[in-house]
This record gives C-alpha cells, structure tokens and sequence, in this order.
C-alpha cells in the first residue's frame, strides 16, 4: 500500500497536481484523503479530532473511572493520530486512566507512555496465525477484557 501510495503521489505530481507525499493525513483512508486534496482543494483534518469535538468525548468521561479503547495492531501509526491517541487525549483532559485492547502490540513501554495509555495488552496468542486470529477475535477480545478487568478490580 505504502509504495502504491509514493507511486499515486508521483503521478499526480506529473500531470501538475500538488506533492501529497508530504501533507499530513493525505494517506488517511488509503489515500482517498490525498486524492481529494489534490485533485479538488479539499482541506485535510484529523478525523479523530473532528469525532471527538462532535461528541464532546472529554464531557462524557468526565464521570469514568476507566476507558477502554482498542484498534487492530497498536504501533507507530497510532502515535501519528489515529482513534487511541485521540481517546487517550480526551480521557486525560479528566486524568481517566486508559486501558488498550488490540490485535497486537508493536510499540515499546517509552512509546506507550509517551502516548499516554496506562496499559496495552494485545489479545492474540502469538502461536495464532492472522487468519486464526480473525477468526477467534471475538472469543480472544472477551478473555483478554475479562482478565485486565479482575485486575482493575483487585486494585
């Protein structure tokens, strides 16, 4: 995906559009975002900012003791601005602590700290194949949800 998107922005460069190889967001939802900025103006803005205002998401933690988020592979994607960091900025506003629940987790402890999460626990067992995984996400999500809450309880 990434080396289709390098090539797209190339050819767009060729017929004297603008480089999108280096606006901010324009890879957001494969590259549609690039796209309609480029070829039609379109101004580019965090979609997770933009939900979270629309929601007043900060209000509505306001009374939680606990948040739980969660995304597919948690990496360095995610600290660029994808759903969790926006959760985690939300929740801080209220010093909620907050707790990610994801397929996998691909980042150190400096960078789940610098993101702001309190723990982040990867739901499959690592003996699984991807295909595996998908296929008992649901079973593997409630375990993993299960367990961190007896935790939290203890506590």
């Amino acid at each position: 995906l990434e080396s289709g998107m390098r090539h797209f922005a190339s050819v767009l460069q060729q017929f004297g559009y603008p480089d999108i190889s280096q606006v901010p967001g324009a890879g957001a939802a494969g590259g549609i975002a690039g796209g309609l900025h480029a070829l039609l103006g379109a101004e580019l803005i965090s979609g997770i900012q933009f939900i979270t205002e629309q929601l007043d998401l900060a209000r509505h933690m306001q009374d939680a003791d606990l948040v739980l988020t969660g995304e597919g592979f948690l990496d360095d994607q995610t600290l660029q601005g994808k759903v969790i960091r926006g959760v985690v900025e939300s929740a801080s506003i209220n010093k909620v602590p907050v707790i990610a629940l994801c397929g996998g987790v691909g980042l150190d402890v400096a960078s789940l700290d610098e993101l702001g999460l309190t723990a982040a626990y990867g739901i499959q067992p690592s003996c699984r194949t991807i295909a595996e995984g998908l296929t008992h996400a649901e079973d593997d999500l409630f375990l993993t949800t299960y367990q961190v809450m007896k935790t939290v309880a203890l506590s």
